[in-house]
């Protein structure tokens, strides 16, 4: 860190965008700073994830004043190479935002129903009525729950015999690896 970046620490308790970020990138660093608790490994993947914004930026303007082509030594068409460098930092970008997870608080939509589906959960299933949490009993992993209730229903129905609708519930918890905190003593952030 540098004076300015202890300053801004410890002035508001937030770190400076780092130098040389384009405006619009300087300002989503402040606005995911600001907003999220974020440890100095996230904040160097969020640093490289805008370079990649402000570099396909970068290539997108060149690609608006030359055009998507250009033509080469034989006057044959060929796709502009801003274009791969445009492709590859907006690919690059969605993946290192991603891999900040950012999303990982409780979803207010969770438990809420889905539009085109039943929005009473059937008596069967009844531990999807359980509360959503995004805590592991204390636990400081990431981790994912999933919860399904199938609804089969017979096609087959006699006099005699009818079996009505069958339900399968089933709940599954997947912990999510932390690949910044592999080989090291702190926890996954």
């Amino acid at each position: 860190m540098n004076g300015d970046d202890e300053q801004a620490l410890a002035e508001t308790g937030l770190p400076s965008p780092p130098a040389g970020l384009r405006e619009a990138s300087a300002v989503l660093w402040d606005a995911v700073a600001s907003e999220f608790a974020l440890e100095a490994h996230h904040l160097a993947v969020l640093e490289q994830a805008l370079r990649e914004r402000d570099r396909a930026e970068v290539a997108e303007a060149i690609i608006a004043a030359e055009g998507e082509y250009v033509h080469d030594r034989y006057g044959a068409a060929k796709a502009h190479p801003a274009l791969a460098v445009a492709r590859s930092s907006r690919l690059a970008f969605s993946r290192l935002i991603r891999e900040l997870a950012l999303h990982d608080d409780v979803d207010p939509q969770c438990g809420q129903p889905i539009a085109g589906f039943a929005s009473a959960i059937p008596a069967a299933c009844s531990g999807m009525s359980a509360p959503w949490n995004n805590s592991r009993n204390g636990s400081s992993e990431r981790w994912v729950e999933v919860r399904v209730c199938y609804k089969f229903t017979a096609i087959l129905h006699t006099d005699f015999f009818q079996l009505g609708d069958i339900y399968l519930e089933r709940n599954r918890q997947f912990i999510v690896p932390c690949y910044f905190a592999l080989g090291s003593a702190a926890p996954c952030g």
